[in-house]
């Protein structure tokens, strides 16, 4: 049996759905579990230091701040996040905790530099990097998580030496 053949046994067997699509709805969840503590946090913001939404505004403002985190996470998610796992995968270093530094600090960073660093001169003004920071944080950790399980039940194959395999 074939180390090939052997990483699709694993991976199949832990899931219904083939690896592909199993990513596909792992992504999409990462996406949705940020965009709800972007929503909740901004809302939090929102009630907090701005005095909060008035009784009509709720279904709006909640729909635009969704709108709003969905389309920041996303990008980031597919510019930052998907090549930082195909670097991660590439080294062999697939951990929950370093996609969840990583997501972090992207997060905080992108959030920072769409804002404009000449707008962020108090402390107050470095809250929408923070939610960034926590978007990035729980779409990193939730992306990590299986993508470390998934390095875990089928490790990378390491590539075959020729000259050992001669000599021994």
């Amino acid at each position: 049996m074939t180390q090939e053949h052997t990483h699709k046994d694993r991976a199949e067997a832990t899931t219904p759905y083939p690896r592909a699509v199993n990513g596909l709805l792992q992504f999409l969840l990462a996406a949705f579990v940020a965009v709800i503590a972007g929503v909740v946090a901004i809302s939090f913001n929102v009630v907090a230091f701005h005095g909060g939404f008035g009784p009509n505004d709720i279904p709006e403002g909640l729909l635009m701040i969704a709108t709003f985190v969905a389309i920041f996470t996303l990008a980031g998610m597919v510019a930052i996040g998907l090549p930082v796992t195909v670097v991660l995968k590439l080294i062999d270093h697939e951990h929950a905790w370093l996609y969840a530094l990583l997501g972090a600090l992207a997060g905080f960073l992108a959030t920072a530099v769409a804002i404009g660093p000449a707008n962020l001169t108090r402390w107050d003004d470095f809250t929408l990097p923070a939610i960034g920071a926590l978007c990035g944080l729980t779409a990193g950790a939730v992306w990590g998580r299986w993508r470390e399980r998934g390095a875990k039940v089928a490790p990378a194959a390491k590539p075959a030496n020729p000259v050992h395999d001669l000599l021994f």
